[in-house]
């Protein structure tokens, strides 16, 4: 961790000249953020687009940060936003595109084939998806980026309580959906 507090520092020093500290930093953080950006959205070309997203906000906010040590919790929370704003619209263009099929509907005859979900980490997928996007959120902060639950409450701005509680339930949520699966 110190390692990784010294790498923040240097590369705030170092910015906007040099970008030899920012690089190490994008280096050894990106897989998390992809990681994170994956199980939230569920989409691995998404989740490369906002894993960028979030290396340039990282740029541009890492100078402004005023504490080295609040880095991991820090490029979490942006990681968490940046998700959650793709999330918001891709939620829009669905409505979009429902009420234009509603227009729509009569004017073309429909065969009734529907397309299957795709089929790369079909499995985690199908245990995430009755959750809500907080609780994917948890999920995926807890088991896929392995933080303790008061840095999840720091990501999430929830208090520790209120983390524990919708992780252990969103747990019964997928362990009811495996069961009515099986």
């Amino acid at each position: 961790m110190t390692d990784l507090i010294e790498l923040v520092a240097r590369a705030q020093n170092e910015l906007p000249y040099r970008f030899a500290a920012f690089e190490a930093l994008v280096r050894s953080q990106l897989g998390g953020v992809r990681r994170l950006a994956r199980g939230m959205v569920r989409d691995a070309d998404a989740a490369d687009s906002i894993a960028q997203d979030v290396m340039l906000r990282m740029l541009h906010g890492l100078p402004a940060l005023a504490d080295a040590g609040r880095f991991p919790a820090w490029l979490q929370r942006i990681t968490v936003n940046v998700c959650r704003t793709h999330l918001a619209r891709e939620a829009r263009e669905a409505d979009k595109r429902r009420n234009l099929m509603q227009e729509t509907a009569g004017d073309e005859p429909t065969t009734g084939i529907v397309a299957p979900p795709a089929l790369a980490e079909a499995s985690f997928d199908m245990l995430l998806q009755p959750l809500t996007v907080e609780e994917r959120t948890i999920i995926c902060l807890k088991l896929l980026q392995e933080m303790e639950f008061g840095a999840i409450a720091e990501v999430t701005g929830l208090g520790l309580s209120a983390v524990k509680m919708r992780y252990y339930r969103a747990l019964e949520k997928v362990e009811a959906n495996l069961q009515s699966d099986g």
